[in-house]
């Protein structure tokens, strides 16, 4: 099945790379794309983008809500971004996959490219690549050029493509953008200037940008929060425009009005580390940090908690990070819990509770965060000499350093050295049972104790 999509997928992006190798005059171009008929729902999506300009992101929300109740694709698909990013509702992949498959159904080739990209890289579904080329091969023979644009992507990037393959690859890249996709031309001016695939050429990256520029422009002055946002980035790293800052936060501010959550991130970015024109600000930063947090952001409530804690942007506030953090971890924001974690450790903290701190710390390992789980194995092993479990925390360590973090390997060597042989055994079956069921409960000792306890060793 995988190599029939795979075949499928390199006939297609040949048709398409195809059209870049024909001689002038040896085929006419080919039709123009019949026009969609009038969107039944675009008055009300208008409305709704006007409520997120007027940040009443609540109501636009519930607006989008019954659009998509009532079958319109394009509701469904910006509604599936939002749950994707935990903007005004909580983060909620799942959701998102089955908007996407709703939109699908309907034949918007838009949702099945997006379907096709969730399957891609695993975000709301089980990961699954052939599907993942399946949908996009239904979406590209839809029409949708985004779409084969991604097909052609994956061929040029993929290490097991030969040169052949990429070049063709590259071919399609090319005829795409020939074709007046502004997104495939921004695509083909970035591999040229970075080299990618291709020799690098800025002269030819420059000639690109600038066919992009204009077309971009227009679908931004009319509107379209994704080419606004796609123009902030381009006057933001002066590619194809002289760089400059203060028309970079225009056009993300006008996406973040459009109700582009990305685009108040892209704001906060640029007054974090500076750009054309513009030192500098943590506290501008903060300001728009706070803003996307209200509207519902997760990520920006994880952001804005960590500045508020290491005071960037004004004074250390404790109370004020802590309940950014909860806001962003009911929103779905797995970082968060850890960070949760540490505050209830912090005896000046504004809820210090050592019980809870372990609970999260739990939470936060199950979802494969390799630091709470070394904090685990901190508790565990400081715990007073009556409560610590020092083969518990070798568990913690070892689970630790496997996720990444290699403090985890020190402790967990140095304390195997205290083990005896039976309760470092115990310890490493209690850890492979942890693996398979993702949960600290002790479910059953493989030498047949049924205490559901690790021996405690001192």
């Amino acid at each position: 099945m995988r190599q029939a999509h795979r075949r499928r997928a390199r006939a297609l992006i040949a048709l398409f790379a195809a059209f870049a190798l024909a001689p002038a005059g040896c085929a006419p171009p080919p039709p123009p794309p019949p026009q969609p008929p009038p969107d039944p729902f675009a008055e009300r999506l208008a409305e709704t983008q006007r409520l997120f300009a007027a940040g009443e992101v609540t109501a636009a929300i519930a607006r989008l809500q019954a659009l998509a109740a009532e079958g319109s694709p394009a509701a469904q698909l910006q509604l599936a971004a939002l749950y994707l990013r935990g903007f005004g509702v909580p983060r909620d992949p799942r959701e998102s996959v089955r908007l996407f498959e709703r939109a699908a159904a309907a034949g918007s080739a838009a949702g099945m490219r997006e379907l096709g990209e969730a399957y891609l890289d695993g975000v709301g579904v089980a990961q699954d690549p052939a599907r993942g080329r399946a949908w996009l091969l239904r979406a590209a023979e839809a029409g949708d050029p985004g779409a084969r644009l991604r097909l052609a992507l994956i061929e040029a990037e993929d290490p097991g493509s030969d040169a052949a393959t990429k070049a063709r690859a590259e071919r399609a890249i090319e005829q795409i953008a020939r074709e007046g996709y502004v997104h495939a031309q921004l695509t083909l001016a970035d591999r040229l200037a970075e080299g990618r695939g291709r020799r690098r050429d800025l002269l030819e990256a420059q000639r690109w940008y600038a066919v992009a520029l204009e077309p971009l422009r227009a679908e931004a002055e009319a509107g379209e929060p994704r080419a606004q946002e796609r123009l902030g980035d381009l006057y933001r790293d002066g590619r194809g425009v002289r760089a400059d800052g203060a028309k970079a936060v225009e056009w993300y501010r006008r996406a973040a009005e459009g109700g582009r959550p990305s685009a108040l991130i892209r704001l906060a970015r640029i007054f974090e580390r500076g750009a054309a024109g513009l030192p500098p600000d943590e506290a501008e930063a903060s300001r728009w940090l706070a803003l996307a947090a209200e509207r519902g952001d997760a990520v920006a409530a994880y952001d804005l908690a960590r500045k508020k804690l290491a005071g960037k942007g004004g004074p250390v506030d404790k109370a004020a990070a802590f309940a950014l953090f909860e806001r962003a971890a009911a929103s779905g924001e797995k970082r968060a819990w850890r960070w949760l974690a540490e505050l209830h450790e912090d005896p000046d903290g504004p809820a210090f509770d050592l019980a809870k701190a372990k609970e999260i710390y739990e939470r936060a390992a199950r979802d494969g965060d390799g630091k709470a789980m070394f904090r685990l194995g901190e508790l565990e092993e400081r715990a007073r000499p009556d409560k610590a479990d020092l083969a518990l925390a070798y568990a913690w360590y070892r689970l630790a350093a496997e996720h990444g973090y290699e403090r985890g390997r020190e402790r967990a060597s140095r304390l195997e050295a205290k083990l005896d042989d039976r309760a470092r055994q115990r310890a490493e079956r209690w850890a492979v049972n942890w693996r398979n069921a993702r949960t600290v409960e002790w479910q059953s000792a493989a030498d047949g104790s049924t205490s559901g306890e690790i021996a405690r060793t001192r």
